[in-house]
């Protein structure tokens, strides 16, 4: 019993620690793309970085899902 509870919270532990990981990347390139056009001030470019936002949170919601179930 304690072997499986020593496992589940390792896991846990990995595993948000690769999450925190992953947010923390995507936020960095989303900041790094704002400042880029933020003299660019214009619907389209807000419009193009949401996307980016939304296309980098998806892809790392993936990876933590993929990388959670595969651990199971």
């Amino acid at each position: 019993m304690q072997y499986c509870k020593n496992f589940y919270q390792t896991l846990d532990n990995t595993f948000i620690k690769h999450w925190k990981r992953l947010i923390s990347n995507v936020e960095k390139t989303c900041f790094q793309r704002l400042t880029t056009l933020l003299p660019n001030v214009g619907k389209h470019s807000y419009q193009t970085l949401g996307n980016t936002f939304a296309k980098g949170l998806e892809m790392s919601d993936n990876t933590y899902i993929t990388y959670y179930s595969v651990k199971f």
